[in-house]
This record gives structure tokens, sequence and C-alpha cells, in this order.
């Protein structure tokens, strides 16, 4: 088995930690930016909205910047707190997911969305409105890293491969 190793490597603003060892994986991958990522979340249910918080704060350069529980709660928000994505609870009270999320792009056109529902039919829609991504409330919470890691608006985060030993 080879060595495990860090090298420390500093590009354009942000430190990454290369490790080369077999074990190496993205909850290892330490990255720190240059500028946290701001998101807000929208569901109506507290236990959502407290277990996205608990997971997001966890994450190096994630930082949560407000709540929402309803359609108009969000859009004063996604106005206040100038969020780099949201987390949209599909089935948010007050507007229908498809119009709410085209008053969100009137709003804050540069606004990454990834929706969110248990409904596998909520997929679809959510999609076809322009939502930047979908994640199931039953996947695992890796699969919503992952669509973070994937918009648009992360752009400042390194994409680091397992570098050969």
């Amino acid at each position: 088995m080879a060595k495990s190793s860090s090298h420390p490597m500093r590009l354009e603003g942000f430190c990454c930690i290369m490790r080369d060892d077999a074990e190496w994986s993205r909850r290892q991958r330490i990255v720190e930016r240059e500028r946290e990522m701001r998101i807000l979340l929208a569901d109506n249910r507290s236990k959502v909205r407290f277990a996205l918080r608990v997971l997001l704060e966890r994450q190096p350069g994630l930082a949560v910047v407000g709540e929402a529980t309803n359609a108009n709660d969000l859009l004063a928000q996604a106005k206040a707190t100038h969020p780099d994505l949201v987390l949209l609870g599909w089935e948010l009270p007050g507007l229908v997911g498809i119009d709410l999320l085209s008053t969100l792009r009137k709003i804050r056109p540069e606004l990454e969305v990834i929706a969110l529902s248990s409904r596998p039919e909520a997929r679809r829609a959510a999609l076809t409105a322009g939502a930047n991504a979908f994640v199931s409330k039953t996947d695992l919470p890796e699969r919503l890293l992952a669509a973070i890691d994937d918009c648009g608006g992360n752009s400042n985060i390194v994409q680091i491969e397992r570098v050969a030993g």
C-alpha cells in the first residue's frame, strides 16, 4: 500500500490539500474558498431546514444566509441576503413551484437553484421550469453536496483528482 502524503498547493486564491492515497474521497477533500458560497434555504418544514443547515454549516466554504418558510418570505430574502444559491423546497406554500421559480429568476437572474422534493414527479417540473438541479429529499447528503459543487455559481471550487503515487 502506498504511503499517504499531503501536498498543500495554492491556486488563484484558494488552497487545497491533495492526497495521493487510495482512500481519498470527496469527504476528505479540503478546499478553502476565497469567498463563501451564500445559500438560502427555502422549505416549509422546520426539520428539513434544520437538517440542511447542520449539513451545510459543516462544509468548508458554504454559508447559510437565511431561511424561508413560504414563497413571499423567499422572494424578500432573495433580495435582502443576496444568496448565490437557493435550496428550494418544491412544495413551498404561496406560489406553485414553476411560478415561484419564474418570479425568483426575474428578481435574481444569476441565482442558482436546486429544487428539493420527496415526490419523484416533481423532478421533471422543476428542471423544465429552469432549476439548475433537482435532488430528492430521500437522497443521501452526498448527492446534495455534489449538486451544490456542480452549480455554476460555485465555480471557485477546485475539482481535485486523485494523484497517482
